[in-house]
This record gives structure tokens, sequence and C-alpha cells, in this order.
């Protein structure tokens, strides 16, 4: 039996884990990338568990996690559907002869934002029929399903662990439905019916799903693959003076230079050049200043007996590429344009019975060959050459200096039939058929060379100790990422505009037809520094770079840099967009250049930079200095918005423009340039150019830890009635506010707070004093919840119920900043407080209301009298008001009557004003009052502009909502109300409204992902075509550790 391999258990900067994840590996599927193996021999193929993490990137489309079989109809799998009416739907299937077995889940993955983990479990021996194929996503096994096709029949073997093909990331037997997004953390266990136990744990802080290291056994088929083994790597031996210059280069920022007096570099005996009959490529690019009939070799391997090997060199005033088999040599000597001090692309291949020499493309000779090439057991030598007695002779001895760069010896033909070709100009991607890449990217002098192959081959290496190794396919080093379930990175979130051409892991941007904006799933924090990159992949037809690309601020999804919300770079040229204007550098934009972003939130400073030049907008333009805080490109940015990344492609017609992001996961930007691996001041990430001093990746280990752990201050609670005494726990603290609903029937909502009697509550849907002549009702607040009596509003038998709660300060105590006195129950950290007062019926009095800064949503009510619940929130329109048991949209405050002068610069840091009117302030009135603000990772006052469309506007709010209460404020609409317990996944179809007690209604659809919510539908009451929108949302999770959704 084969056991889980020693794993790392340091967690990530910031991020206290307790086990790290280094990589994921990213499947794109316009590349046709995936995973196959066949297992020789067959494991136990009625009991078997899969586990993986899973990042997501396309929605609505086909997603092959893992299957095996023989044919269509024959076949096990496990997948996302993008069939219409069932997109983003889990499906758990065997299909036998044609006949289906299994099940697609109401759940849909639609989060693509973080991380999901996904545990399936076939289990045919088990006695209970709906338990032989289960599955579970952050630890929560599915179990409403959309469709149901028949229970798996007792013992029932799957196409797992036979001896058939079995594929990760498409099926097993069609070349239609490929995975698009990250795996991480992939473990498959032979025999063993397993829980998501056996993976990982719930967080004691934030009580998010986390990996943990699988101790267990494999069994014969089981493999643990976490794409971050490699391939052994050949060893590179600087000989003479050989080294990296960085005089000269074709791609990258040096190239290898041999001097003329010993220098060569050398790779030990390697099976790797053993290519036998085989096909195989050698290609570089060389420059020298001059030529000469003294032989020199570029490339060689053989024992020099002229019986083996191949070389390719220079003899005589020709140019040789000779092969030498069991049959003979085979010698192409010939000569071919070749310019002094130019350099030139020299490809020599085997295509079957041929040899053929390229240079710059074009073909310059063939010649046959045949027989097989054993190279054992010698060198591989890089610019050098051997005498017959098995001597070496260096590159060009008489006439130094000669560079090379870029070179690549793979096991297939790569350019066959002597076809023209264009040689690359980007640095040479690793695919599965590379034996040696050497990139010399690197520092001027440096004599350190390194092969950077063997990463793809290595990508499907099972790094438990069976050897269950993956053949690798359409996927390269490069699709090895950092962006892991324990360090999350940002990309750009397709459910901000689902109509973007997203591709390579949410990091490409194509224009696609129409203008889209595309922010980042990500938010900057408020305080810190923070860098990004994005590469210009390709142009207009035009030749320019149209697009927007910077920050940009949501006040309104609808909000873009270009309509001067933002600060960026724009349109042909780089030109930077910011508050103050329009400025040119005078630069122009061509493919494969990198704009830079820092954003300096500490300072209110922005920065743009181009291929490590930073812009500012006055002569001299190129030099600003993020790291010294000096000639930024914008200053006075508002950190108090909430500002995101956004791209945008699309203005101008801009048919062919291509962004592609790096915020620190990729710096070869998917294989377009030749990945630097430099690191942020936390030594985090992966970027092309050095970040500037103290500036960060946007991942989760760099975001600040929230203010609060959310689950400590709000919590939502569920119950089913019994008519009789009944304790209700799970809350986790004792609760200050309580609000009851009854789900199931038309109960009104009931509201308890502290600073009342227990047995006292208010009616958030009607204009009711008041009750106090209740009983049975929450007979106490308890340290884990409360109790309660039999009255049905909260406690009929068979009846459900859901109950929010927040904790405030506990008992009251008096506050004396305002002009009225009031008693305050604060709870600061978290940004709620319950205030009571007396009215005084004086215009313009303030309350204290006990909190550090102000309130950004109050909803009062009138205790001791009937009055309707009036109701500020801060996007309301300046000097209006709401009221949360009416649907009536926003309405003027008539003389400030309520809310008092000039609000809502009334609402302070320590006081709120009231008017003199008497659902207020009036001389008879008892008041109470919930306030509340934003804290960052755990609430949100805010609003939102609607679209109209069944693909709604995304909110960004942070955190994974628990609750989210809405009203449309310009028209007419019901207070929605949603949270994540009554229904655990997405989509959430359960309603209530604050302003009426109709029971919970399934009338709608919204996704809660892991830091936002979007509602997927149109209507007055949640998404109507330029309506606004205001809301509060409360956290189950802060985004820097949440799970998807």
């Amino acid at each position: 039996m084969a056991f889980a391999s020693d794993k790392g258990r340091q967690g990530a900067a910031g991020v206290s884990t307790g086990y790290d994840i280094d990589n994921s590996l990213r499947f794109n599927d316009d590349d046709s990338a995936y995973l196959s193996r066949t297992p020789s021999t067959a494991g136990n193929r009625k009991t078997w568990t899969w586990s993986g993490w899973f990042k997501r990137s396309n929605l609505t489309t086909g997603q092959k996690f893992f299957s095996a079989g023989t044919a269509d109809t024959n076949g096990t799998g496990i997948q996302v559907l993008g069939n219409a009416g069932l997109e983003d739907v889990v499906q758990f299937y065997t299909i036998i002869g044609g006949t289906d077995y299994g099940w697609n889940s109401t759940l849909k993955l639609r989060d693509t934002s973080a991380w999901y983990h996904l545990v399936f479990v076939y289990d045919a021996s088990n006695s209970t029929g709906s338990d032989r194929m289960r599955a579970y996503v952050n630890s929560e096994r599915i179990t409403s399903f959309a469709t149901n096709y028949g229970e798996l029949p007792l013992n029932t073997d799957s196409f797992m662990n036979a001896t058939n093909v079995h594929t990760i990331g498409k099926h097993q037997v069609n070349a239609t439905t490929y995975l698009d997004g990250h795996l991480a953390e992939v473990n498959f266990v032979d025999g063993q019916a397993l829980t998501p136990s056996d993976f990982g744990e719930t967080d004691e802080d934030y009580g998010h799903w986390k990996a943990i290291e699988y101790a267990g056994t494999y069994g014969t088929n089981g493999f643990y693959l976490d794409f971050s083994n490699k391939a052994t790597k050949h060893t590179i031996t600087a000989n003479g003076n050989a080294q990296h210059s960085t005089a000269q280069n074709k791609i990258g920022a040096s190239s290898m230079y041999f001097d003329g007096t010993g220098d060569y570099l050398s790779i030990p005996n390697s099976d790797d050049f053993n290519f036998g009959s085989g096909d195989f490529t050698v290609e570089f690019y060389t420059r020298d200043s001059d030529h000469s009939s003294t032989a020199g070799g570029w490339v060689t391997t053989g024992t020099g007996s002229g019986t083996d090997g191949f070389s390719i060199y220079t003899a005589d005033g020709n140019y040789h590429f000779s092969v030498m088999t069991s049959s003979g040599p085979a010698d192409w000597a010939g000569s071919f344009p070749y310019s002094t001090n130019t350099w030139t692309h020299v490809a020599c291949v085997r295509d079957g019975g041929t040899l053929r020499v390229y240079t710059d493309g074009v073909q310059r000779g063939t010649t046959a060959v045949s027989g097989s090439m054993d190279v054992s057991p010698s060198a591989l030598l890089i610019g050098a050459g051997k005498h017959i007695n098995g001597g070496v002779w260096d590159s060009r001895l008489d006439h130094p200096p000669k560079y090379m760069d870029e070179l690549r010896i793979s096991n297939t033909c790569r350019y066959t039939s002597g076809t023209t070709f264009t040689p690359s100009t980007t640095a040479f991607t690793e695919d599965a058929n590379t034996l040696l890449l050497i990139h010399s990217d690197t520092t001027n002098g440096s004599t350190t060379f390194t092969d950077d192959s063997g990463v793809v081959g290595g990508l499907g290496n099972d790094a438990s100790s069976n050897t269950n190794n993956w053949t690798v396919n359409n996927l390269a080093a490069t699709d090895q990422m950092l962006d892991s379930p324990t360090n999350n990175f940002a990309c750009m979130n397709p459910l901000s505009d689902s109509s973007a051409t997203l591709s390579q892991g949410n990091l490409q941007n194509q224009y696609g037809g129409g203008n889209y904006y595309c922010p980042a799933t990500f938010q900057l924090p408020k305080t810190g520094k923070w860098y990004w990159e994005v590469h210009i992949t390709a142009l207009h037809s035009n030749g320019n770079c149209y697009g927007r690309l910077g920050i940009t601020y949501e006040d309104s999804n609808s909000k873009t840099i270009n309509d001067g919300y933002g600060y960026g770079v724009y349109a042909s040229g780089l030109h930077m967009l910011t508050s103050t204007g329009v400025y040119s550098t005078g630069l122009t934009d061509n493919v494969g250049d990198i704009i830079q972003f820092a954003v300096d939130m500490d300072n209110g400073k922005f920065y743009i930079g181009q291929d490590d030049t930073y812009y500012n907008t006055s002569s001299p333009y190129g030099d600003g200095n993020p790291s010294a805080g000096t000639n930024p490109s914008a200053t006075g940015i508002d950190t108090t918005l909430d500002w995101r990344p956004d791209f945008n492609v699309g203005h101008d017609s801009s048919y062919g423009t291509k962004f592609h992001a790096n915020f620190g996961q990729d710096s070869s930007f998917a294989g377009n340039k030749t990945a630097q691996g430099n690191q942020d001041s936390n030594s985090i990430g992966d970027f092309y150019y050095e970040p500037p001093t103290d500036f960060l990746a946007l991942c989760t280990s760099n975001l600040p830890d929230p203010a609060v752990i959310p689950s400590e201050h709000f919590n939502t609670v569920l119950w089913t009635g019994n008519s009789s005494t009944n304790a209700i726990t799970g809350v986790g603290f004792q609760p200050n506010l309580t609000w009851v609903k009854c789900r199931t029937d038309a109960y009104s909502h009931y509201l308890h707070d502290v600073l009342r009697t227990t047995t006292s509550f208010l009616y958030a849907d009607q204009t009711s004093a008041e009750n106090t002549g209740q009983t049975n009702t929450i007979t106490s607040f308890d340290s884990d919840g409360f109790s309660l009596g039999s009255n049905a509003g909260w406690n009929a038998s068979g009846q459900t119920y859901v109950s929010w709660n927040w904790k405030a300060g506990g008992a009251d105590v008096l506050n004396e900043n305002g002009t009225i006195d009031s008693q305050v129950s604060a709870n600061a950290d978290a940004g709620f407080s319950i205030v009571s007062w007396n009215g005084t019926g004086v215009d313009n009095s303030t309350i204290g209301h006990g909190l550090s800064k102000a309130p950004e949503m109050i909803i009062t009510k009138k205790t001791n009298q009937s009055d309707s619940w009036n109701t500020f929130h801060k996007d309301l329109t300046s000097g209006n008001e709401i009221f949360l048991d009416l649907t009536s949209a926003q309405s003027n405050d008539s003389n400030n009557a309520s809310w008092g002068d000039n609000h809502p610069a009334s609402v302070g840091a320590s006081t709120f004003a009231v008017g003199y009117a008497g659902d207020m302030n009036g001389s008879d009135v008892e008041m109470i009052a919930y306030c509340f603000h934003s804290v960052e990772g755990y609430s949100k006052v805010g609003s939102y502009t609607g679209n109209g469309s069944a693909d709604g506007t995304f909110v960004y709010l942070g955190f994974r909502p628990s609750l989210i209460l809405s009203k449309r404020s310009d028209s007419t609409g019901n207070w929605t109300i949603w949270d994540s317990e009554r229904n655990g996944y997405n989509t959430s179809n359960e309603t209530l409204h604050a302003n009426d007690s109709t029971a919970e209604a399934n009338e709608t659809r919204i996704d809660l992902t892991s830091n936002g919510f979007k509602y997927l539908l149109t209507g007055g009451d949640y998404n109507a075509s330029g309506g606004t929108y205001i809301y509060i949302a409360f956290a189950e999770t802060p985004f820097k550790y949440t799970n998807a959704r």
C-alpha cells in the first residue's frame, strides 16, 4: 500500500492555515488541455474516492473533472454541466450500455473568485441505495437533485480503476468538453469510501473549510497530484569562461556567450537524447562576428567515434548537420545565408527518413538518414564539438565572440516536410516533447545555466509512492500556477460582465464585440500598497491598443474608468486618464509591452508604468518612483471609495485587442513571456518586473486580517417549532438583537432587543407600537442563543423558522454625547449599536449612538405609539428618508422634520440629528434605533444600479454574505431578505419580505458568492434597468478566508 508523501505545513504569509498548498494546474479549454492515464492493472471498481480543489473560470459550459470508460455509452464521470437549463450543476454518473445511473444537482458552481473543495465517493457495496454515489462541496453533502437518473444497483462496477483510459479535464473518449479553471491537491483513493474530513477541516476561527494533508493509503490505482512535481532536469556545467551576457540578446534579457577560448556548456549523459530511430529537433538562435573554415560546434552529443550521436557544427567552410546511426553517418553539408552580427534561427530536424536544416524558417537542405542512434554514455555539449578521438574542441576558437539564445531540443519533428515557418520571437513554451530548454534570461556575467524543461512532464507525476503518473496533453510549464486554495490570487470576474471574452484562468480579456468592463475579483484594501501587471497580447488590426486599464471605484457597476470614474491607461499609445484629464506620454504600445500599476492606498497615489518606467503627467514624464513615493501618475485618490482593478476592452470597435493580467500568479502571461519569478515585499508572487518596495500582490495571503470575526457578531439560525419550550442554540454568542420570522406561515417579523424587556417585541412589517402583552415568545437571551415559549409566531409545531442575530454591547449604558441623553448598547468593533431615547420636540436635537464612526444606516421605530419605521441610508438622495415597513420609494423629509437639518451630514461620528416630528422626536414619544456602519470583511452598507437583465449586476462586498437586506429606493418595491442558511448553496431562491408577513417564497434567484452577490433575473424588487437599490449585508466569512459558494 502507498502512503501520502510528506508535505510542508508552513502556511503562506498572512494566512495561518497549518497546511500549505503550493501550486495548482491551469486548464484552458481553448487549448484542449487534459491529463490521461490507462491503468495496467484493475483496482477496486466498486469503491473509490476522488478529492480535489477547483477554482472555476468559464461559466455555463461543461467541465469534466474526472472520467473513465470505453465509449459514450460506457463510462463513469464527475463534471459540471453546460446543458441548457442545467448550466453549472454538478453531475455524477455511471452509464452502462446506454443506461444512466446517478444524478444532476440542484446546486450550481457559479463562483469564480475562490476555491471549491469537491469530494466524490463511489460506494457500490453500500446497503443504502442513495448512498452509493454521493458528493460533497466544501464538506456539505449534495442532497438536492434537479435530475435523478436512477439508483445505482448494488455492487455495480464503475469504469474507474478498470484498464480503460482515465482522463482529468476531458471526457474519456470525446474531445468536446474540457475543463476550464484550476485544479489543486487532487487525491484519488482506490478501495475506500472516505469523507471530506479525510482531506479537510473547519477552521476554528472563521468557520471556512480548509485543506489538511491526507494521511491514509491510496490503494492499487490511487494517486496524489500536487502539480508541483517536476521531472528530473538536466544539470548544466559552464566550462571555461562560458557565461550569460546582456551585450546581445534575441529573446529575454541576455544570451549565452562563448569567447572562443575553451568555453562550452556540458550536460551529463541522459537517455533523453537517445532518440533511436525517432524524430527530433534541435533549434536555437545564434550570432557571431565572423565565419571561418575553422571547425566549431554548436550542439553535439555522442562518443566521438563517428558511429553514434549527432552534431551541428561548421568545418571547411560548410555548415554540417550530422547524425551517426547504426546504419552509418548521415551528413548534410552546405551553406546558407548567414550575416555577421545578426541573429539567425537555426533548426535541425530528423523527419522520418530525412534530415532537414532550416535557417530563419526556410529549408536550406536535406539528406537521407536511416538506422538508430544511441548516444550512451556521452555528454551533450553546447558551444563545442568533439574530435574523433573523443577530445573537445570549442566554438570559433579563432573568431570570438559567439552568442546563442533560446535553445530547445525536442523528441519530435517540429518543422515537417520543408514547410516555411516563422521562428518564434518570444520565449519557447515547454510542452511534453521538450527535453532541454535554455532561455538565458538572467543577469550579465552569470555562469549559472538552468534547464527549464521537465516541468510539463512532471505536472502529471503521482506524488504518492505509487508512481501512477499521468500523461500531460496540451499543457505547458506556464500552466503551473501559484494560485491555490491556501493563497487565492485575484483574476478578472466574469460575474461582473458575462459578455467579456475571458480565458487563461480569467486572466486574459479579449475584445469580442461590445464595450466590456471586467473588474478584478479583489477590491483594493483601504490601506497598503498594491501592484499588478498587464501584458499587451494583441492589438487592433490598425496597430493600436484600444481599451481601458487601471482602477475604477464602485459607486455603481455601470461606471468604468473611461467614464471618468477612475485612473488608468487607454487608447492608442500610452495615455494616462486621471481625474484631472487625459495625458499622453508620447510612447507607443506594442505587442509584448507590459503595463504596470502600483496603487499606494496609504497616501492616495497611483503609478502607471510601461516596461519598468513609471510615468507622470508632466515633463520629463518618465521619472515616477513608487518605491520613493515620488512623481506619481495621479494623486489625491479618495481611499474611502471601493477601488478595484479594471480591464475594459472594446472601445472604438477594437477588434483584436487582447490584455493579459498578472496579479502575481504567472509572470509568463500564459507563455507569452519568459517567467521572471520576481516577488513582492512579502516574498510572495511571480512578477515579470520587481514590484516597487513595499508594494504587494493582490492575494489572500496579503489581505489584512478582518477587524472582527463575523460569526462572533452576527449569525443566522434555523429551527423547527415544537409548541413547547424550545432552546435555540448555535448562535455562538448571547444576542442583543434577534429578528424572528416564520418561514412556512404568514406570521409577522418580530424584533427583540436587549434595551427592552425580553418579552417585548416590535413588528418589522407593521406600524404597531411595541407589544408587551404576549407571553411565551422569547423568554430569555442565552449564552449561545435564546429560549422560546410556545407562541405560534415563534414556535408552532412543525413550522420552520429563521432568526437573524446581532451582538451589540450587552446591557445599555447612558450616553450623554447628544443634546438628548440616550441609552446605548454599542459594539463599536462591529459597527452596530442599539439606541433608545425619549423625544423632546426640539428641532435639530442630537442623539449619541455609541459608535466610533458615523452610522451609514439607521432603522428607527417609535415604541410607544403606532408609526412607520423611518430609515436613514447613506445612499439615499440628500434630504430623503425611506420606511422599512412600506414598499414606497424614498421621499423627501419635508422641512427636515424627521432627521434634522442638512442630513446626511447631520449623521456624525458620535451623534445623529433628529427633527421635531413625532415619528422621531415628538415630546411624547419613546424611540429605538438600530445603527450600522460598514466594517471591512464583516458588513457593508451600499447601493447598486440594476441592469434589467437575467444576468444581473454583480455587487462586490469583500465577504461571503450571510444576510442581505435590500430595497429599490427610486420606486416602489419590497424589502427583500436573503440569507445563506435557508438555502446553503447557489443559486438561492427563498425570499422573505421585511415589509409583509407572507411566508417564504421561492420566487427568484440570486448568487451569494465568496465576495458578493448577483441577481439572476429582472424585476422591480431586485434588478430593474436603471433602478437604484440600497442594501445592508453581513458576512458569513471574510473574503480573505472564504471558500467559493
